[in-house]
């Protein structure tokens, strides 16, 4: 009991940590966003690449922030009716609903993102414009958030299945 309470910990602190970092992508969006508008509305000379890196790196933001988002419940979530229960009785529904639906889709997600991620290195994948830039490091970060997400799952499954059993929150 005690490894599986310090590998949730562990996936916590890992899903926290990779999120914080993933928020610094916003900044380097911004500075990139804001050198297109400069570039193209001062100089004329807009690039091909800037709206294109700065898409990827929101995807890479949201995707490594999910498990993040999860671990803290602030996930979008229509709760007028899952608020007013008790945390027991909130804890077996997520348990029925929340394990099959997240599971399934997680399972599927992540393996598809892992084959995707492993095919794109394996030809390093490029976009398609002009001037192409690396399309397999964010397959890859994408992968990585898919496994993470899946992790977080898990650790949020098996929470509540010890808060049934024993009534303890972890």
């Amino acid at each position: 009991m005690k490894f599986v309470i310090l590998l949730i910990k562990i996936i916590d602190k890992t899903s926290e940590y990779v999120g914080k970092f993933a928020s610094c992508f916003i900044i380097i969006m911004i500075a990139i966003q804001f050198r297109e508008v400069v570039m193209r509305y001062l100089f004329a000379r807009p690039s091909v690449w800037g709206w294109e890196v700065a898409t990827y790196l929101y995807g890479a933001n949201f995707i490594l922030a999910a498990p993040w988002v999860l671990k803290e419940s602030r996930h979008i979530r229509t709760d007028f009716l899952f608020a007013r229960l008790s945390k027991r009785m909130q804890a077996i529904l997520d348990l029925c609903t929340f394990s099959t639906i997240f599971l399934t889709f997680m399972g599927l997600m992540t393996h598809f993102a892992i084959r995707s991620a492993i095919w794109s290195t394996s030809i390093l994948e490029t976009s398609f414009v002009m001037s192409p830039i690396p399309i397999w490091p964010v397959k890859i970060i994408i992968a990585v958030g898919f496994t993470l997400l899946l992790l977080q799952g898990l650790a949020k499954i098996t929470r509540d299945i010890i808060f049934l059993v024993k009534g303890e929150v972890i």
